[in-house]
């Protein structure tokens, strides 16, 4: 599969205990991919499995790409470390969810925001949306951050498991908008964002959604 590289992370679903994994791929050939022990996102503990049992993968690929598919374990094996052999799915069971653009969702997360201006102090405060590219921000009356400005970002993503991640990334000011409550947000676009950081956001994103969706089935 061109789109599975060496190197990359994926998510892990375990069906059969409704576990949320991460696991890395540690090599590929032309039969198998393979994975390294996947650890468990609420408990931070490796997860062990036997040879037959089916997972699902997603995968978000470095050009944006989001792709769901399903793999079987083949077997264990010793590379310089120990790792599943896992089969390559059938091209027309890989689902695409995702190409290039990126989902933005409506949520409030707890942000940090250092502008790189000294004369600027630091403020905490909490998005109104985010996306794998940018998030918007409500603005305290008491900071005077102006467009084009450089600021780091600390962002606090609670995760349905539990689990609270903690992410740096460094954000442009690209506009201001004023609410009809007076407050105001600040719309920033990510400038200097790992593809771990980017992917991790975007699969945050993608929780949110889901979640959202099941609220209005319910």
């Amino acid at each position: 599969m061109n789109f599975l590289n060496i190197g990359e992370f994926v998510t892990i679903h375990d069906i059969s205990n409704d576990r949320r994994l991460r696991s890395k791929v540690v090599d590929k050939d032309d039969q198998y991919f393979y994975i390294d022990f996947p650890v468990c996102l609420a408990s931070q503990k490796s997860v062990f499995f036997n040879v037959g049992d089916q997972l699902s993968f997603s995968y978000v690929s470095s050009d944006q790409t989001v792709y769901e598919f399903f793999s079987v374990v083949k077997k264990k094996v010793q590379l310089p470390i120990q790792a599943l052999a896992m089969d390559y799915p059938d091209e027309d069971r890989i689902k695409t969810i995702q190409r290039r653009n990126f989902v933005r969702i409506e949520t409030a997360i707890d942000v940090a925001v250092h502008p790189n201006d000294t004369m600027i102090f630091p403020f905490t405060t909490v998005s109104t949306d985010i996306s794998g590219g940018g998030i918007s921000i409500i603005i305290p009356t008491d900071t005077s951050i102006k467009e084009g400005e450089k600021v780091d970002l600390t962002l606090v993503l609670s995760w349905t498991s539990g689990l609270i991640d903690y992410v740096q990334i460094t954000a442009e000011v690209i506009r201001f908008i004023q609410l009809e409550n007076k407050k105001q947000t600040a719309s920033l676009k990510f400038i200097y964002i790992s593809n771990d950081t980017r992917q991790q956001i975007i699969r945050y994103c993608f929780e949110k959604q889901r979640e959202a969706r099941k609220k209005e089935l319910s």
